[in-house]
């Protein structure tokens, strides 16, 4: 079996190219989905954060809280991941040993960051240059340039991230800032063009 991870920044294109080969028929362990289920009512997790976060409205987690608090707080930051990440981790490691196919994706924004890498095989990065990220930051979120700036430096960069990738994407398309203002999720020709000569490798 080959583990394949696929990684992006804000605006690139990484849910799209998660979206295409998912309705392609590979296998996609997506770590923010993981965390979501990881943030319900019940779990371990839950308690920890409701704990320490004021972020408890109506019995649930209001995440938009949650990701104000921690945005400009590297303690708090640190803190949330501390909880959150072993347990997303054994979660991926544990869907990787059930399946039975022998290509598997795992979507995790944060793969370098936390070190997830050692759990591939080989990595993909969807990038894109930094004025069409800043662009579709704008479009998609409605904010400001400067905060526009701030949630992509709040990251690690994509140039960072190409260099410690196996396999690039690049996603600098015009038409994937209409894609964005139209919610939608399936990816241009040249996208889809870049994806396919990605796959052509690692398969």
């Amino acid at each position: 079996m080959q583990v394949i991870g696929l990684t992006g920044g804000i605006a690139s294109g990484k849910s799209t190219v998660s979206y295409y080969l998912i309705t392609h028929g590979y296998e996609v362990i997506d770590a923010d989905d993981i965390s979501r289920h990881a943030l319900e009512p019940g779990t371990e997790a839950f308690k920890q954060v409701i704990e320490h976060f004021p972020v408890l409205d109506n019995g649930i987690i209001n995440r938009q809280k949650l990701a104000d608090i921690i945005f400009n707080n590297q303690d708090e930051k640190n803190y949330l991941e501390g909880i959150l990440h072993p347990y997303i981790r054994s979660v991926i490691v544990q869907k990787i040993k059930q399946s039975k196919n022998n290509l598997v994706f795992i979507d995790v924004p944060l793969l370098f960051e936390a070190g997830w890498d050692d759990l591939c095989d080989s990595t993909i990065v969807v990038s894109c240059d930094k004025e069409t990220q800043i662009q579709r930051v704008l479009s998609r979120d409605h904010c400001t340039r400067t905060q526009a700036l701030d949630r992509i430096r709040n990251q690690m960069s994509l140039e960072d991230k190409e260099q410690r990738a196996d396999y690039i994407i690049r996603n600098n398309t015009k038409e994937y800032v209409a894609t964005l203002q139209l919610g939608a999720t399936t990816p241009s020709y040249d996208l889809e063009k870049e994806i396919l000569k990605v796959l052509k490798e690692v398969e």
